[in-house]
């Protein structure tokens, strides 16, 4: 899994951290200070271009993104300062770039049916034929009015969550830029639009935004995360909808999205209360790192205010756990007393209690002191890794079968072994409806 570092590190780029989330990143050390204040840009040519009067280019777009984006004239390319660069790999203009985004838009339609769908809640007669519509319509949607549509429709399963959330997951205008060196004004500029929270993050990279197929992909990239943040309220409100649609979702994105920001929403950093009857760990496995770092980024734009304080709790938590859980634990296993020790060791090799019964001890005199081993090297355990074993609905059978293996381990493999039983997953529930067996 990806490290807590390579995550915050991966949210910076992906521009769904805001002030506040950095600078709090930044007074723990995650994020350095000119990550929170970047040194300004020398915005010449966006000053000069804000004082003259905006000019679309003609027939590039149609009336529904003309009403969301304010156009720029192009401007002349400044001149290039220092020495000659060197760059290994392709160069793409502004009209390679152009070429690309048109081949690729009409296989994008069917993923973004959800969109569609939900913009016909929100245009005037249920008028939408496009996605480009669609992505104007919901990104210029009042947050509240987009709320309730978004709820109605998940009442009405129309659009459905798997619909909705496959429009809101899909984000193939990254694949576009993939060679390796691809290069030029043109690549910078559309990958800062696709971290960009809004205009002003913009800096010179908005003139870009004259051409009609690049205003697309930002209207569509911020309809996605204002979908997103729509959720949120649903989320607290009504909390069936979620238990009823999470089951049915076959997405691991959607499900460990969820799983993130419900965790990260219980209680408060360092305040975490102990898993209720209705929750457990979850039971699907974690991810692979791309669907991890996109839960991540989810989850954030959900609620940053519970997510970022949650991302570094389990910093805290998790980062020093594997080498002081599997050095205490080592140093505690000859702590033992010698018999004790030995009971342990037989135990996690598959051997039951009449198959260590001795002459000097009867079985349960032996099941007596190795449950009271047991507990002792648990203690340990919680001490070292900031756990509460005992308090865990899971917490002891887990904390059982992990003993069991790492006294049939070599010492080298124990860091990696605590880091598998006692990862990211140990510090996350969800509702038990969530793992419902996925209805027909």
């Amino acid at each position: 899994m990806k490290a807590v570092r390579q995550i915050i590190d991966y949210l910076c780029r992906e521009g769904v951290l805001g002030e506040k989330d950095l600078a709090s990143l930044a007074g723990g050390g995650f994020v350095g200070w000119h990550e929170v204040f970047p040194e300004p840009e020398n915005t010449q040519d966006e000053s000069t271009a804000a004082g003259s009067n905006p000019q679309a280019v003609p027939g590039t777009l149609d009336e529904g993104q003309a009403d969301s984006i304010e156009f720029l004239p192009q401007r002349p390319a400044r001149p290039k300062r220092g020495g000659k660069i060197v760059r290994k790999g392709p160069l793409l203009d502004e009209k390679g770039l152009l070429r690309r985004l048109r081949s690729a838009f009409g296989a994008w339609s069917e993923s973004l049916t959800g969109l569609v769908r939900l913009a016909q809640r929100l245009a005037p007669g249920g008028a939408c034929p496009s996605w480009q519509e669609a992505a104007a319509i919901v990104r210029k949607a009042e947050p509240e009015l987009l709320t309730h549509e978004v709820q109605r429709g998940l009442e009405q399963r129309d659009p459905a969550f798997d619909l909705l959330w496959a429009a809101l997951a899909m984000e193939p205008y990254r694949g576009l830029l993939h060679e390796p060196g691809l290069h030029g004004p043109a690549v910078s500029g559309y990958r800062a639009i696709l971290a960009a929270k809004d205009r002003a993050h913009l800096g010179r990279h908005i003139k870009l935004l004259r051409y009609a197929e690049v205003a697309s992909v930002y209207n569509l990239r911020l309809a996605q995360r204002k979908a997103l943040a729509a959720m949120e309220p649903i989320f607290i409100s009504s909390r069936q909808l979620f238990d009823q649609s999470l089951p049915r979702a076959a997405d691991p994105l959607a499900y460990w999205t969820f799983v993130l920001l419900h965790s990260a929403r219980r209680g408060a950093r360092g305040r975490r209360p102990a898993a209720d009857a209705g929750e457990h760990h979850p039971a699907r496995d974690l991810p692979d790192d791309a669907v991890w770092l996109r839960a991540w980024e989810a989850a954030t734009i959900l609620d940053p205010k519970a997510v970022t304080p949650f991302l570094i709790e389990l910093h805290e938590k998790i980062a020093g756990r594997p080498q002081s859980m599997a050095e205490a634990l080592w140093t505690a296993r000859f702590e033992l007393d010698q018999e004790d020790c030995g009971f342990v060791e037989a135990w996690a090799h598959g051997l039951k209690g009449a198959d260590m019964t001795q002459s000097v001890y009867d079985q349960p005199s032996i099941a007596a002191r190795l449950q009271d081993a047991i507990i002792k090297l648990r203690q340990t355990a919680e001490s070292a890794g900031r756990l509460s074993i005992a308090a865990d609905p899971e917490g002891p059978a887990r904390f059982e079968s992990f003993l069991k293996c790492i006294f049939v381990l070599y010492r080298s493999d124990h860091e990696e072994t605590v880091a598998s039983h006692f990862g990211y997953d140990w510090e996350m529930f969800c509702p038990r409806a969530w793992d419902r067996p996925r209805w027909g």
